[in-house]
């Protein structure tokens, strides 16, 4: 087959998730021998400099983020008829546009990664603009990939679609516990710490993890709180922390690559997911991949990706989370029980598992494109 990927993820992140998943899922679907190209004339993505064998029509060209909206202009133009003059079999939209971009006749593929804006419309500036466009998309394509069965779940709930237009199709993981590390500066402090991955606003409860550490002088005498990823640390938040009882000292935070942050996993005593809401989760996979101990919450799809491998605790109790951290911070046993746990359960999550199940996707979605044109007729 002949997958077409738009330009639409890969010019407004320059790292990200859909951006990666994306990436990795066409490196995927080449590895297992279809035709695959990104179709992004200008773009600032980074990954797309390392899928060597996904060739890329377009330049890379580092804008800055207020250059978002010319370059969409610009590759809205542009990329419509680069992917009509590639015909493809299938257009895999990487994320939501109001008008189609695939050739008339051509089927089309969307992902829904989460509904976060529709649970919490204030994490979003534009919310209901986006909602509206999202839902565009969605009602547009021939079919929709939900990466859990929480997201459909979710879906279900706010978009009127058939749930037979629906699949779910877990992530794959990048990392992996052979995977080459580098040193990063975290670790050169010495003294064990937690890790957490990711942003930290709204439902993604780290204030509620602050309150945790701070609120266990026993746990704050063993260890750190490392960051990784989200934006720097502001002002405001640090008078947070310092009002809930955990300094400076203690709290960092650094951008990782792949291999720094495969080493920020091996090296700590666990990764603490306190999300109120996933889509999917992929920190979650990443640790366990990485040999990390895994403590979570119970919200969103976390309970499903992470099954019986994590220390879990009620996503809306800061007390149930602190004690969650302590019982695998005291105890080693439970730490290796949980590495063992984790790595069999990261084995599950694959790209190549991934990009055949959605390569079944587009052979669907081509199946119901041709009996749509022959009734037709």
């Amino acid at each position: 087959m002949r997958i077409a990927y738009d330009e639409q993820a890969f010019q407004i992140q320059r790292y990200g998730g859909v951006s990666r998943y994306i990436g990795h899922l066409a490196n995927a679907v080449v590895a297992g021998g279809d035709q695959a190209a990104v179709f992004a004339p200008v773009h600032c993505n980074e990954y797309l400099r390392s899928f060597a064998r996904v060739p890329v029509y377009g330049a890379y060209l580092p804008y800055p983020r207020g250059a978002v909206r010319p370059v969409q202009w610009l590759n809205r133009r542009l990329s419509p008829a680069m992917i009509a003059s590639w015909k493809p079999d299938v257009v895999h939209e990487t994320y939501y546009s109001r008008r189609p971009i695939a050739p008339p006749g051509t089927p089309t593929v969307v992902t829904v990664h989460d509904m976060i804006t529709e649970l919490y419309p204030d994490t979003h500036k534009n919310a209901a603009q986006y909602i509206d466009v999202k839902k565009a998309a969605i009602r547009r394509a021939t079919r929709i990939i939900c990466v859990s069965e929480c997201t459909r779940r979710d879906l279900m709930r706010f978009v009127d679609v058939p749930k037979e237009r629906t699949t779910v199709i877990h992530h794959g993981c990048t990392l992996a516990y052979d995977q080459q590390q580098v040193p990063v500066e975290s670790l050169a402090h010495g003294r064990p710490y937690i890790l957490y991955v990711g942003n930290r606003a709204g439902y993604k409860n780290f204030t509620a993890l602050l309150k945790a550490l701070g609120s266990s002088r026993w746990l704050l005498n063993r260890l750190d709180l490392v960051l990784c990823g989200g934006p720097p640390l502001s002002a405001a938040e640090l008078r947070d922390a310092a009002a809930l009882g955990v300094s400076d000292a203690q709290l960092r935070r650094q951008e990782c690559s792949d291999s720094a942050l495969a080493s920020l996993y091996r090296n700590a005593v666990a990764l603490v997911y306190p999300s109120a809401y996933e889509g999917f989760g992929l920190p979650v996979i990443e640790a366990m991949a990485s040999a990390c101990p895994v403590i979570c919450s119970d919200g969103g799809s976390l309970p499903e990706v992470a099954g019986d491998a994590a220390e879990t605790f009620a996503a809306n109790s800061w007390e149930d989370m602190r004690a969650a951290i302590e019982r695998v911070v005291d105890s080693t046993s439970r730490q290796q029980d949980l590495r063992r746990a984790g790595l069999q359960r990261a084995a599950l999550f694959s790209w190549e598992r991934c990009a055949a199940q959605t390569r079944q996707v587009y052979e669907e979605s081509s199946k119901v494109s041709k009996d749509a044109t022959l009734r037709r007729d």
